[in-house]
């Protein structure tokens, strides 16, 4: 039957027929595994041929050693491997079997320091069934020459003499997964292992037992493999145990509480792998018998439970295994507390009595997902260095607490989050853990990232370029309580501590800050006294105790008008990572919360990128990052150079991280003019917006990553200034002319819409909106040149100058109206040159419209919510009649008093005086819409004209129409109150207030008592005049305007320190 094939032998087919038949080598045309395998088939044929010599096996007997095999010592490890190669092929001759061709009969074997063979049994993936299991085992155990203590010769064992034989082999690996062995034939095998009776038992070798896709894995073998592992001194040195892939291992009760009562007791054990066991798909109770089996071995640094079915129960127990395990890789890959075809049981609705349909159950909030519930355990694993959650239904609310949890983690370089839905919001998240440099993840996957969808307000969204705003949190919710201990680490981190948390309740009832934080050896942990109830509380980075902690440390107060330690002016400062803000490294919000790609930092974040495999996957990315890093222009040429086609894409996206000098260079990377149109429109914002001088009108989508960053920075802005306001040592106080008494900057916010008060938007709404987002900004802080402390008047020739090249420019009016703004804070005007800049622009028709931008019905508005406006418009394109936004554009700039602008002209007085023509009431400049328009923006307490209040053409003619529920229309109100109250004659005409019962005879009369004691509800409205000219008292009304409206001189030189240092606003850092 045997052929010769040149200088080769050919014993065996692989393919089909007996052992014998022959089969002629085909270089050309192979399969490269199939030419493998034939050439392995060859060379065991000739060890086989080659042991067929008598004489080749040497035995030189020795004197005996007690303890030592003497002949297996002077055995080499090729003698052997071909003795047991020829064993195998004998075996499978004999019980008439087509043999496997294994990896290794013995593989590596050789002979350990004690002189005695060490060896690793590999059968994995060989298609083996029963019968070759049995000739196998005949080749391990029936062919290996024992020396005989008496004649010193060798004889085959008999069937007693297996047990002996083991501890001498020493079979140290043993792997026989993914084979088709029965599960009465591999008990039979493991049995060989198993000792009975009371004599002494024999120690094993065994280190690694691989078991991985043994289907028919079952009842007798779970307890023949329970047997072993229940006899710790007979096997010592089990390290890994890989039970993957039998996935009957954990379906019933009995055989899961067997094997786990005895798994305990492996005490060396290392590394354990039981993914796709079934595990908890009958119940979660079989995952929390596994764990308590586990807590007794913090040995593990290898555990797999990938493709399982762990349920919430089961999390928490193995949140609780990780408090004191310290693992060094995990992997839970695609886990879920259901199967695929799981559907969830039908509800009975019953009907109702008259037929019509049930109502719709009310809707439930949303909860985290179960796998939560053990995340944010990992803080406790700092020596964790794999990390892999791969297709594990991870979302937003996941990747929180990972955030949270893995921050600090310096030992983790490997983490495997893909093929799960992040978005973009979750993965601001993990870039946080591959950008910063407490972390040490230095290779992240996020391959096959996908949106999640949310309806709008369903998700809470964490701010963390600025944290301030109202919370809700739920204690027993992992995202929520990731949260809090997020904002306890910013509030300690710039030594504001409790004070930061404002009105805080706890269910309904006051309460204490319910976290606390603590160093241990296992790193940060938090201790949480409650964890159940609704915790509602307002988080406020406040500067002073931020001042004072600074005080204690320099032992004096920062110089007045600086920011150069102010918390919320994110200008360029030395971070101290890991530590508090102190001294010369003290940190701002934005240096605190933006990532900076630094070089060490980029480079995984490019091996991020570059392993993303479609545009739609790199788009997710790229949208992330867009909200949290500052990049360089090389960094997105980078990403434009990786994926050409995305270029304009990239450059929208990403042109709010790089700075301002660098983004005008992103557009001429675009190489077509329309490409770069379209860009400029998407980026026109950003483009034309000057941190200088931010008064203005803003509408900004809030998909586009540019503008969002645009409504960040407005809002740092005014969190900013409010913060300057409220110093204590200000010389005076400082007027409040806000929309609602909150001293923000931020007036008419509408989304979609719907208005908002400025504390609503920052973590509450912005972060999980859509749509588009329309607000107001009016500043209060100028920014000055030089050293004097007001900045000298712009020089008559050079504003002719920039009137000239204005009328010169041949580009739009809206164009010309924003290049104006970008050089405005290098200017200081008079309200004459205020006057020549409006006049330029066209004015609107005096019968022109406005309308406003809050959407609501009123059947919408509800009587107990907070009142809420909008913001009021021209009814006009919007760029066509440009003075209203002329003259928002440099009125922060004009240096003259507010009462000088803010007035009628000489012609249009009631009482005629020699004091210069005003602006804003002026007729023939503003039309009426435009003037509402301005004061919409700017705010009644700015825009009001006291001293002349009565006149037909300033304040609309007198008639007021306000709204008592909003702060600053309510100080109006008291301002005409308390004027006619101080003037002589009938000063109200047809007052009217309806918040007053209905009454038949009469009209309404304004009580006294809303002098001391105005209403704070319903809407006032009224007209002021003067009965007679001598009636008007201009020393009350002076009186009224220094009590009430704010003027800003005092402010300009309280913001100058000694040595002339400018304050920079929080846009850069």
């Amino acid at each position: 039957m045997e052929k010769s094939l040149g200088e080769e032998r050919i014993l065996y087919q692989h393919e089909a027929g007996r052992v014998g038949a022959g089969f002629q080598m085909q270089g050309i045309g192979e399969d490269s595994s199939d030419l493998r395998r034939k050439k392995e088939a060859n060379a065991f044929f000739r060890r086989f041929q080659k042991f067929q010599d008598s004489n080749y096996i040497q035995k030189t007997p020795g004197p005996m050693m007690e303890g030592k095999r003497e002949g297996l010592k002077n055995l080499s490890s090729q003698q052997l491997s071909n003795l047991s190669v020829s064993t195998y092929f004998r075996s499978c001759e004999s019980l008439g079997t087509v043999p496997k061709v294994p990896k290794s009969i013995i593989l590596d074997a050789k002979n350990d320091e004690e002189g005695v063979l060490s060896s690793r049994v590999d059968l994995e993936a060989l298609d083996m069934t029963d019968t070759d299991l049995e000739a196998y085992q005949k080749a391990i155990f029936s062919e290996i020459p024992i020396l005989l203590e008496k004649n010193k010769v060798t004889r085959k064992p008999e069937k007693n003499d297996v047990l002996q034989l083991l501890p001498a082999v020493k079979i140290k690996v043993l792997r026989m997964g993914r084979n088709r062995f029965s599960d009465r034939g591999l008990a039979k095998f493991l049995a060989g292992f198993v000792q009975l009776g009371k004599g002494p038992k024999k120690v094993f070798e065994l280190e690694e037992i691989n078991l991985q896709g043994l289907t028919m894995f079952s009842g007798l073998s779970i307890a023949k493999l329970s047997a072993m592992m229940g006899e710790p001194q007979s096997f010592p040195r089990i390290v890994t145990l890989n039970l993957s892939g039998i996935s009957t291992l954990f379906t019933q009760h009995d055989h899961c509480k067997l094997l786990c009562e005895n798994l305990v007791k492996v005490g060396t054990l290392q590394e354990l792998k039981i993914a796709d066991t079934g595990l908890g798909l009958v119940s979660q109770a079989t995952v929390v018998l596994l764990v308590q089996g586990l807590g007794d071995l913090l040995a593990i640094k290898n555990l797999d439970l990938s493709s399982n079915f762990i349920g919430k129960d089961g999390f928490v127990a193995l949140g609780k295994y990780c408090e004191d395990a310290q693992l060094h890789e995990l992997s839970l890959n695609w886990n879920s507390d259901k199967p695929n075809s799981y559907m969830p049981p039908p509800v009975y609705i019953p009907p109702t009595e008259d037929g019509a349909p049930p109502p719709p159950p009310p809707k439930e909030e949303a909860e985290d997902e179960a796998i939560c519930y053990f995340l944010e355990k990992l803080n406790f694993q700092n020596r964790m260095e794999y990390l892999s959650l791969r297709g594990s239904g991870l979302s937003y609310a996941a990747d929180l607490v990972l955030c949270e949890a893995l921050e600090c983690n310096i030992n983790l370089v490997q983490f495997d989050a893909s093929d799960n839905a992040h978005g973009k919001d979750g993965l601001r998240c993990l870039l946080r853990l591959l950008i910063s440099p407490e972390c040490g993840v230095a290779n992240l996957s996020v391959a096959q990232v996908r949106e999640k969808y949310y309806a709008p307000g369903e998700q809470f969204r964490y701010n963390f370029t600025d944290p301030n705003g109202a919370y809700s949190l739920r204690l027993d919710r992992p995202s929520d309580r990731a949260t809090l201990k997020l904002l306890h680490r910013c509030a300690w981190y710039f030594n504001v501590k409790e004070a930061a948390f404002v009105d805080m309740t706890l269910d309904g009832a006051s309460c204490a800050l319910p976290v606390s934080e603590k160093q241990t050896d296992r790193g940060r942990a938090y201790q949480f006294t409650q964890e159940r109830g609704r915790l509602n509380f307002v988080f406020v980075l406040d500067d002073k105790p931020f001042q004072e902690e600074l005080k204690k440390q320099q032992g004096k107060s920062p110089k007045k008008g600086s920011d150069e330690h102010s918390l919320m002016a994110p200008s360029p400062a030395k971070k101290a990572p890991g530590g508090p803000a102190s001294g010369k490294n003290v940190s701002t919000l934005l240096d605190y919360s933006k990532l900076k790609a630094t070089l060490l930092r980029f480079v995984p974040l490019a091996v991020l990128y570059q392993n993303l495999q479609s545009d739609k996957e790199k788009g997710v990315l790229l949208e992330a990052m867009a909200f949290d890093m500052k990049m360089k222009l090389c960094h997105v040429q980078f990403f434009i150079e990786k994926a050409p086609l995305m270029t304009p894409f990239i450059i929208k996206t990403l042109y709010s991280t790089v700075h301002r000098a660098e983004a005008m260079q992103l557009v001429s990377l675009l190489p077509h003019p329309s490409l770069q149109r379209a860009v400029r429109a998407a980026t026109s914002n950003a483009v034309f917006f000057n941190a200088d001088n931010p008064t203005g009108r803003y509408k900004l989508s809030i998909e586009n990553p540019t503008d969002k960053n645009m409504a960040d920075t407005l809002i740092r802005l005014s969190s900013w200034e409010k913060q300057l306001q409220e110093q204590e040592d200000m010389p005076e106080e400082i007027k409040d002319a806000s929309q609602y008494g909150d001293r923000t900057c931020l007036r008419n916010v509408v989304l979609n819409g719907k208005p908002y008060r400025p504390e609503e938007l920052g973590s509450d709404v912005l972060q999980g909106a859509i749509g588009t987002l329309e607000m107001d900004y009016r500043t209060r802080i100028f920014t000055e040149q030089g050293t004097s402390l007001i900045q000298p008047r712009t020089h008559s020739l050079l504003w002719r100058e920039l009137m000239d090249k204005l009328f010169d420019s041949d580009i739009s009016t809206l164009g010309k109206v924003r290049c104006f703004r970008q050089i405005s804070s290098h200017l200081s005007i008079d309200y004459r040159q205020l006057k020549e800049f409006v006049l330029f622009f066209a004015r609107a028709p005096k019968d022109t419209n406005w309308y406003s931008n809050d959407q609501r019905n009123a059947e919408e508005i509800e009587a107990a919510d907070p009142r809420v406006v909008g913001g009021i418009f021209v009814d006009s394109d919007a760029a066509t009649y440009l003075r209203s936004e002329a003259f928002l554009t440099l009125w922060s700039r004009c240096r003259d008093p507010n009462s000088v602008v803010m007035t009628n002209t000489g012609e249009f007085r009631a009482i005629p005086d020699t004091e210069d023509d005003g602006l804003l009431y002026d007729p023939r400049v503003f039309c009426r819409a435009e003037q509402r328009a301005i004061v919409s923006t700017l705010g009644w307490l700015t825009c009001l004209d006291v001293r002349r209040i009565c006149d037909p053409e300033t304040n609309f003619g007198g008639f007021f129409e306000l709204d008592l529920g909003i702060h600053e229309e309510w100080v109006v109100a008291r301002i005409i109150i308390s004027l006619a109250s101080m003037e002589d004659g009938d000063n109200l005409i047809n007052p009217h207030w309806t918040g007053a019962r209905q009454s038949t005879i009469g009209g309404f009369h304004v009580p006294i008592t809303w002098i001391e004691e105005l209403p704070e509800f319903g809407i006032f409205t009224c007209q002021y005049v003067h009965e007679e000219p001598s009636y008007v008292d201009p020393e009350a009304r002076k009186e009224l305007i220094a009590k009430y409206l704010p003027e800003f001189e005092d402010l300009i030189a309280w913001r100058k320190d000694e040595e002339g240092k400018k304050l920079v606003p929080p846009s850069e850092p």
